[in-house]
């Protein structure tokens, strides 16, 4: 079974997933207020944070480790959408 996401959730897309240097993080354009996301490895550790804005944001992914990663991207509600990201 896999993490449900709540219909107040966020949606969006990351990719390319593999990634090797850049994740890209896509917003819809419906998508406006305070969004920010977190990057934890599969030990709930902390690699990356920050704020989204509509549209179009590029992290890099240069000094991550090659293996599993969870993103998550939090709505101004608190609600939270999950994606599983692997790094090459």
């Amino acid at each position: 079974t896999g993490v449900s996401e709540s219909p107040e959730s966020t949606p969006f897309v990351a990719y390319p997933n593999p990634v090797l240097e850049e994740l890209t993080i896509a917003l819809p354009a419906t998508v406006s207020g305070n969004i920010s996301y977190r990057i934890f490895t599969v030990q709930g550790a902390e690699v990356s944070h920050g704020n989204l804005t509509k549209g179009i944001a590029k992290l890099s992914a240069n000094m991550w480790e090659a293996g599993i990663y969870l993103l998550e991207v939090t709505n101004e509600s608190g609600y939270k959408s999950y994606r599983q990201i692997i790094k090459q």
